[in-house]
């Protein structure tokens, strides 16, 4: 019918399209629409990922996506924000994803492996609180531009965040990451912020190793 035709080009011209909270299995739904920007599936029942060429902002938290996710193997070209929050991922690498801004990770429970594209200049905002599994983030490279980190206490982070303005801790009562040395920043961080970190006196008699290491921050929240 005309009513039907007129309703599938409203869809396939669609910039942005919102199907969170649904039943849908897969994405492959999507693939031909070339004009689509922005997609926020979130919460459904999807477990295999595909490529979305147009994408700039992709949300598929809180589905069903597990084991290895290795974005070499799909076109992202212009994706810039991606939300793989609360999924059952073992392995991601990112580092096909040259546009990245935006990466939320949260409550990948199973994740144990995560690569990142190295000397990245665009990545500015990146949580990695929930992950249970992974003992280790690290970075042999600058992240340039990566201006917000959060992270959960079970992680050893390792590297060099030039610009980093706000630092997140979750769940780390030994709070061996502002310790250690590990996170290097510069003056832009001012306050780091302490989440369910039950802090006891004997970490509090260590505080000036914080201030050490972070020399120009101002305060903790």
């Amino acid at each position: 019918t005309a009513y039907r035709r007129q309703r599938q080009m409203c869809i396939r011209d669609s910039h942005k399209i919102d199907i969170s909270f649904n039943k849908l299995s897969n994405m492959k739904l999507f693939q031909n629409l070339r004009n689509l920007r922005e997609l926020n599936l979130s919460n459904n029942d999807i477990k295999d990922f595909v490529e979305l060429p147009s994408l700039q902002v992709l949300n598929v938290s809180n589905n069903e996506i597990n084991g290895e996710l290795n974005f070499d193997n799909f076109k992202f070209p212009n994706l810039e924000v991606l939300d793989l929050s609360g999924n059952k991922l073992s392995k991601v690498d990112m580092t096909g994803l040259k546009q990245l801004r935006i990466l939320k990770l949260k409550n990948n429970v199973n994740l144990q492996h995560l690569e990142i594209e190295e000397n990245s200049t665009k990545l500015k905002k990146l949580n990695l609180v929930g992950l249970k599994k992974l003992r280790k983030f690290e970075c042999l490279d600058k992240l340039q531009s990566l201006r917000s980190l959060s992270i959960e206490g079970t992680i050893l982070v390792k590297g060099d965040f030039p610009r980093l303005e706000t630092l997140k801790v979750i769940n780390d009562k030994k709070l061996e990451n502002l310790f250690n040395g590990s996170i290097k920043v510069n003056k832009h961080l001012l306050s780091i912020t302490l989440e369910e970190c039950s802090i006891d006196s004997k970490v509090l008699l260590n505080m000036n190793k914080i201030h050490s290491n972070f020399p120009h921050l101002q305060r903790i929240n």
